[in-house]
This record gives C-alpha cells, structure tokens and sequence, in this order.
C-alpha cells in the first residue's frame, strides 16, 4: 500500500500540430498515463489527473513537420 494520496501533473503536449508520421507523441498521452498511474498505485481508489494546460489552443496546423520562422509562411491547413 502507498500513502500517494492524489498526483496532478502538468505536462504540455500539443500534439495536434504534428502529423501522423510523428510516432513519440500521442493526443491522449495524459489520458494513458493517467489510466496507468490509478492502475499502478492503488487500483479503484487513486484518483490520477492529468490536465492539460494546452487545451484551449488545440487547432491543427501542419500537414508535415515543419519548423516555422517569422520568414516561413505555415503550412496548408489539414482538410
């Protein structure tokens, strides 16, 4: 048994800005860690949150990856 109460952690991934070549980020990596966090520490009485800082600017914007500089235009949005 642990004595970990709760874990909120704070982790910024926008990962809709990256297309689906890139296999290291995941949209809903917070989400599975979450889910192995409650698995792992205390099974159905460990609340794992994970909330992620970044949701109010989650539009995609790329269809490759890309490196943008104030003299590269972005590139065409995904359909």
């Amino acid at each position: 048994m642990t004595d970990l109460i709760v874990l909120i952690c704070w982790f910024a991934v926008h990962a809709v800005s990256m297309n689906s070549s890139n296999r290291l980020v995941s949209s809903d990596n917070l989400g599975h860690a979450s889910y192995l966090l409650e698995q792992d520490m205390n099974r159905g009485q460990l609340p794992g949150q994970h909330p992620d800082p970044n949701r109010p600017t989650l539009t995609p914007t790329t269809l490759t990856p890309t490196t943008l500089t104030p003299t590269t235009p972005p590139s065409p949005q995904a359909p």
